[in-house]
């Protein structure tokens, strides 16, 4: 009996962690678009799974801007503006700061946050 509740335990641990969602958390700027994605590259679909972009020229907050974007049955939100991260080198710049958010399939909503200065390829 000793014997069968860790080996129990080690299988709930590996089905567990099976489920565990490939999520990917990304912003990018100055690099052709500013955009912030949530992305689960396995393609898992979620009821909701969004994405929002706060995009900030040159550190300075009153020239600002925010993206969003909300997907229902999807495996991939994307907040993008395009074309506006083609700033000159050297020169001033775009920063994105990205919010992430998913719900699983029992209604648990997960968050995450990223920041970008560069196209971070």
């Amino acid at each position: 009996m000793m014997r069968l509740i860790p080996h129990a335990f080690c299988m709930i641990a590996l089905f567990a962690s099976s489920q565990a969602p490939a999520m990917s958390l990304i912003s990018r700027a100055n690099c052709g678009n500013n955009e912030s994605i949530t992305w689960d590259w396995t393609q898992q679909t979620y009821p909701e799974i969004g994405a929002s972009s706060h995009h900030v020229w040159n550190g300075v907050e009153p020239d600002n801007h925010t993206i969003f974007d909300v997907r229902m049955g999807d495996n991939a939100a994307k907040a993008i503006d395009w074309g506006e991260g083609m700033g000159s080198p050297g020169g001033p710049f775009w920063t994105v700061s990205g919010l992430h958010r998913w719900t699983d399939e029992f209604g648990v909503t997960f968050y995450g946050d990223s920041f970008a200065i560069g196209c971070n390829l």
